[in-house]
């Protein structure tokens, strides 16, 4: 049975994970979308930054009545998180030009950064009123449709995005998405299959592609993810899903190498931190390394309650039968219903011990 416990704790912690990925994922396709008209290039550091906003400031005072600075530096100020000002200036755009479906798009991100769901929308709806036939209009509401979890109307604004554009990888993910929450794995795959197929390069579906296939046990998980890692060889997210495929797979040496990776990227990312302790408790049983591995994901994030359990009964297993209880006891501070912790505690109380 304890064998089996620490197993149903590496499928609570793969959940978290994934769900973790899915916040990125989302966040990912917004930026793909918004900036697909006046993208600004990403500045390689900070001075490079300065000075493209200085540029942008004074060829303003050159023109100041030239929309497609204002809205540059607005995406500029957007990029950064500086939404009021961001706000101010698309406003002064739009002042200047309320026709122009563009500075509508970049007004419908403004609110979305700041929380504001419907105005957002409401945006959106005007760049359509503006331009019925924007692709990324009707992406961005779809995409809105994911967040407030309205499934049909992500299926109904990219099929218009279809109709419009029938290469559109964009609105396939969407759809393959939108199954995914749904329920429908097999619609789910088949969606990222054609958004894959329609972009090589396009990454978040080669990841989602990638866990569903690992979730399977199938090997093209493998191709999925490892394409997903050469697209992006510092993605944590891509690394830690290939690593958790070749550990399910019981390929150890290579998961391991790839939690080290994560870890040279992150040397605090406590997901990686847990599953070499995992690997080193149950696969290796060295349970002084584990305890260690243990340790750092908690120093990492002192909220992880699988950790604490898992570090627990490591030390449970070392016969280190006091820390064993304050462990569990932690883990039942941060969640009171973690029956595992209290199957524990009860086990020890049984023992004596």
């Amino acid at each position: 049975m304890f064998w089996l416990d620490l197993l149903l704790e590496i499928i609570i912690m793969e959940y978290r994970k994934f769900f973790l990925a899915v916040i990125l994922i989302i966040l990912a396709g917004w930026l793909s979308v918004s900036c697909s008209g006046d993208k600004m290039k990403s500045a390689s550091n900070e001075t490079a930054a300065v000075d493209s906003l200085s540029v942008l400031n004074e060829s303003i005072k050159s023109d100041s009545l030239d929309v497609s600075l204002y809205n540059q530096r607005a995406r500029y100020f957007l990029k950064r998180n500086q939404l009021n000002s961001a706000l101010q200036d698309i406003r002064k755009a739009i002042e200047i030009s309320p026709s122009n479906p563009g500075l509508f798009l970049t007004l419908s991100d403004i609110y979305l950064g700041q929380g504001k769901i419907r105005q957002s929308a409401e945006s959106l709806e005007r760049v359509i009123e503006l331009d019925p036939v924007n692709n990324d209009a009707y992406l961005k509401l779809a995409e809105l449709g994911l967040i407030v979890r309205s499934y049909d109307k992500a299926f109904q604004f990219t099929a218009k995005a279809l109709e419009l554009k029938p290469h559109n990888p964009v609105a396939y993910f969407i759809r393959g998405y939108a199954s995914l929450e749904t329920g429908d794995t097999l619609s789910a795959v088949d969606y990222f299959v054609k958004a894959v197929n329609q972009d090589q390069d396009y990454f978040e579906a080669l990841l989602q592609l990638g866990v569903l296939f690992s979730e399977k046990k199938d090997r093209r998980a493998f191709d999925y993810l490892n394409s997903a890692v050469r697209l992006r060889p510092s993605s944590t997210d891509a690394l830690y899903a290939l690593a958790m495929y070749h550990q399910g797979s019981n390929e150890l040496e290579p998961a391991k190498d790839l939690y080290a990776k994560i870890l040279s990227i992150n040397a605090q990312d406590e997901y990686a931190l847990f599953n070499l302790g995992y690997i080193a408790l149950v696969f290796e049983e060295e349970y002084v390394k584990a305890e260690e591995y243990f340790s750092r994901a908690i120093s990492a994030d002192p909220s992880y309650a699988d950790a604490y359990y898992n570090r627990g009964f490591t030390r449970e297993l070392l016969r280190e039968y006091t820390n064993a209880r304050l462990d569990y006891k932690q883990v039942l501070v941060i969640n009171p219903d973690y029956s595992l912790a209290i199957d524990a505690l009860n086990r020890l109380d049984s023992q004596g011990l």
